[in-house]
């Protein structure tokens, strides 16, 4: 492919890939691209400064992007949408003690 083509964005796992391979400087990730791969390092566990370590970012700018985040994907609260959040959370605590059992 020439310098000309324009390339197929990446998808965020494969940049993640490139990150921990060490193949991609995060610090070229435009804001968009980080707060996605936060958003996945995040639902994998990690915490605000190992996603900062990786990233090579302060921890201040990554909990910035996690209120983004939280900003972006919340919605507005009426009944059904309660309780489908306490559905949700009683099925995650008795998954949880199940597996601790």
């Amino acid at each position: 492919m020439s310098k000309l083509e324009k390339q197929e964005p990446q998808s965020t796992l494969s940049i993640i890939q490139q990150i921990k391979s060490g193949q991609f400087d995060p610090k070229s990730l435009k804001n968009e691209a980080r707060q996605q791969c936060v958003e996945v390092f995040l639902m994998e566990g990690y915490s605000k400064v190992r996603i900062a370590e990786i990233l090579k970012r302060s921890t201040k700018t990554i909990q910035r992007d996690v209120h983004t985040l939280y900003v972006k994907n919340s919605s507005v609260p009426d009944k059904y949408l309660i309780n489908k959040v306490i559905g949700r959370l009683n099925m995650a605590i008795n998954a949880h003690i199940n597996h601790l059992m």
